[in-house]
Formats: C-alpha cells, structure tokens, sequence
C-alpha cells in the first residue's frame, strides 16, 4: 500500500436538484476542511473530482501546508468543464485533466473510471452530495470492491444514503459533527507522522 490515496467524494446540494433541502451544508463544509486538515497535518494523500462547492473549501484549508500542494493531493477534472471550473483549481499542483465525453454523463463517467482505476484506494470518504455521490459509491465498488467505505449521515444529502447502503454502523456519522476529531479517528491507521 506504498502508492495509496484515500478518495473523497462530497458536495453540497444545489437549488432545484436532488437532495437539495435534506442536507445541513455548513456541516458538509466543516467535514470536508476537517478531512483536509487531518490529511495535510498527516501527510495523508488524497483525490477527489472537483466538485464546484468543494474545491474551494479544500483550496481553503490546503493552501496552509504548501507542500501538500505537490505530491499528496491530486483534483481530477474533466475537460468538459474546462472553461468553468471554480478559480481554485488553477493553485493545484497536481491536476489531472480527463478527456471529455459526448455529454455530461459520459465526461463523469470517464472522469470517475480514470480516478478510480489509476489510484490505489484503501479507503473512500462519502459526504453529503447529490446523486453523483452514489454513483462513485457503486462504481468505486464496482472498480477497488476492497475500498473500505465510510460515508456519513449526520450531514444528510447523499451521503446518508450510501450510509444506510453500506450497513457500517458507527455512531460519530450518524449524530457527531466533531468532524476534526472523527477524521482523526477514521484516518489514524492513514497516519504518517
């Protein structure tokens, strides 16, 4: 497991689409800077696809430690969004563009088999979202079926879902929203220092 990366799958629910309502995103937000702080002070690598409402919230916390700009941290984008992608993305060190599709359902397919077929992933974080979480949630199964899966619920969306889906009973992701102190639990066997 020398060449690992752990995934992380979020995003915030947007006006008029599924899920929006059912979801606390301050606590999304909280979740995803409390797995990027716990990774970078750790020197744990991770990738994820640059959903818009999380790139910059990644962006915020990864920027403190410059060196985990380089190797540890990889954003994949499709080329699709190329012209549109959140500001942010352009600080990545470690971009890796993915060929377009012939619509938005074939460039995240794409996107998602080219992330999940090049990196070892022992682990997979799941955090609110909407119907594209589940769909990393059956193709990461589907590509890496030993990835351990840890989604949570107390922050709705749809990762409460892949939650119930999963059957992993574990009572910090159903009702806790200490994130930093979960991640730190849910990452220590990940730890380097």
């Amino acid at each position: 497991m020398a060449n690992y990366k752990i995934f992380l799958s979020a995003g915030i629910p947007s006006e008029g689409r599924e899920y929006y309502g059912t979801s606390k995103d301050a606590a999304i937000a909280d979740a995803v800077m409390a797995f990027t702080r716990v990774c970078a002070e750790n020197d744990i690598p991770f990738y994820f696809g640059g959903q818009p409402a999380i790139t910059p919230l990644v962006w915020s916390v990864a920027k403190d430690y410059n060196a985990y700009f380089g190797e540890l941290l990889t954003i994949y984008q499709s080329k699709q969004w190329e012209q549109i992608t959140p500001k942010e993305v352009d600080f990545f060190k470690n971009i890796v563009w993915t060929e377009a599709g012939e619509d938005t359902a074939s460039s995240l397919l794409k996107m998602r088999t080219q992330m999940f077929s090049e990196n070892e992933t022992p682990l997979a974080i799941f955090i609110g979202g909407m119907n594209g979480i589940k769909d990393e949630y059956k193709l990461i199964k589907k590509i890496s079926p030993k990835t351990r899966i840890i989604a949570f619920e107390s922050v709705g969306g749809a990762s409460a879902d892949v939650y119930k889906q999963e059957g992993v009973v574990m009572p910090e992701l159903e009702h806790g929203f200490a994130y930093y102190q979960i991640m730190k639990k849910v990452l220590k066997e990940y730890m380097k220092k």
